[in-house]
């Protein structure tokens, strides 16, 4: 739904699944960019933390955090974050940033 400009709708059901299970780290790193592209950035890095919780090397969500910190003008953290990423070999989603 992400891709097709549904955001508010992706988000409610991300929530959904969320609540069936927790240590969904997929359902929480696209909660993360769902909240990215409604501008809720806070929120989002609260995502994308919560998805590396469950799975540290979750490039999309290493990647997109260091998005949300970008957006939240910590641009220290981001730098850190995407280096992490770099680090992890990520495999094609730090060249978003490109």
């Amino acid at each position: 739904m992400i891709y097709l400009g549904r955001n508010v709708e992706a988000l409610n059901s991300l929530n959904k699944a969320i609540e069936i299970n927790q240590k969904d780290g997929f359902s929480f790193s696209y909660k993360g960019a769902a909240l990215v592209i409604l501008g809720r950035h806070e929120e989002a890095l609260d995502a994308f933390n919560k998805a590396i919780e469950i799975n540290p090397k979750d490039d999309y969500a290493i990647s997109r955090r260091g998005l949300a910190l970008i957006y939240l003008g910590r641009n220290a953290g981001a730098l850190n974050t995407l280096n992490k990423a770099i680090k992890n070999k990520s495999k094609g989603w730090i060249y978003i940033f490109m």
